[in-house]
């Protein structure tokens, strides 16, 4: 496996051995393999743990173990703790949303203070499949079902070609601690729903699911961006800025084949949802129906 994670870091360059590394280590199997192969092969990085304070002394129990690691590897070691429920309730967030904003606000800050360059997550194979699932739920089109990007401005996710047996069988072999979260067992998740439900019945039709869907990913992500650049051209001569704001000429929009997907192109980004798109084009093509207003 060390071989392999070299040669795709070094084929996609997510990073060098100039580059100062940040790696957002729960103490799961996935991101301390990452940690140990970081290691491995001789890459500069320091250890951020999150206490989101979520699951009582098991969450003290992994900042507690993700501190014995970098000690372990001779690595830095941050860590902060959250008081995630009370973010979610005041910004009327999801705690999966809340949790995100928050980790990625302090690597944010983090790599300010400590001049770092990249910040690895562990997401593997597995978190494609779910992602890609949950996209396609959602009605997030050609952007959802390219997934999740090895590489995104400075965020990198090394361990996205590789399936969860590899990295358990990895752990195994180097007899590696981690810890388990109990939460992961809960199907009232989404994405613990998809996992522990949905995904293994795909995968008795399909025992490949892993590598067909990452192979889907690479192949929507360069369908996706000729699209956007297909929509992004006629969106400029469709989309008007004037001092009032964007004036859409909709009757043009409306004559095109795929108007719902150049409004999308140029909504979704701005948090309007398939619903709404399909609702804006119906008040368009009904007549008296000037002066509606979709916020």
């Amino acid at each position: 496996m060390k071989r392999a994670f070299l040669q795709n870091v070094r084929a996609l360059r997510l990073f060098d051995k100039n580059d100062k590394l940040l790696l957002a280590i729960s103490g799961g199997v996935d991101s301390t393999v990452l940690a140990h192969l970081l290691k491995e092969c001789g890459f500069n990085f320091a250890l951020a743990h999150c206490n989101f304070k979520l699951r009582g002394k098991e969450s003290d129990g992994d900042e507690r173990f993700c501190k014995q690691l970098a000690q372990k590897l001779g690595v830095a070691f941050y860590s902060s703790s959250f008081e995630t429920k009370k973010y979610a309730a005041t910004t009327k967030r999801s705690l999966q949303m809340a949790a995100r904003e928050l980790r990625y606000r302090w690597f944010e800050t983090l790599c300010s203070e400590k001049k770092l360059d990249y910040v690895l997550t562990a997401h593997q194979a597995g978190d494609q499949v779910e992602t890609i699932l949950i996209n396609l739920l959602r009605g997030t089109g050609s952007r959802g079902m390219k997934g999740i990007l090895p590489k995104t401005k400075n965020v990198v996710r090394p361990l996205l070609p590789f399936k969860r047996d590899e990295i358990e069988e990895y752990a195994k072999k180097n007899k590696l601690r981690f810890r388990k979260d109990s939460s992961n067992k809960e199907d009232k998740y989404e994405r613990n729903f998809l996992r522990l439900r949905v995904v293994p019945l795909l995968k008795k039709i399909n025992p490949s699911l892993e590598t067909t869907f990452i192979q889907n990913a690479e192949h929507f992500f360069e369908e996706s961006a000729m699209l956007d650049e297909l929509l992004q051209s006629k969106a400029k001569k469709l989309f008007i800025a004037s001092p009032q704001g964007t004036v859409a000429d909709m009757k043009k929009i409306l004559k095109l084949p795929y108007s719902r997907t150049l409004l999308h192109h140029v909504l979704s980004p701005l948090g309007y949802s398939a619903t709404q798109i399909q609702n804006i084009i119906r008040a368009a093509e009904t007549e008296n129906s000037s002066g509606k207003i979709f916020s």
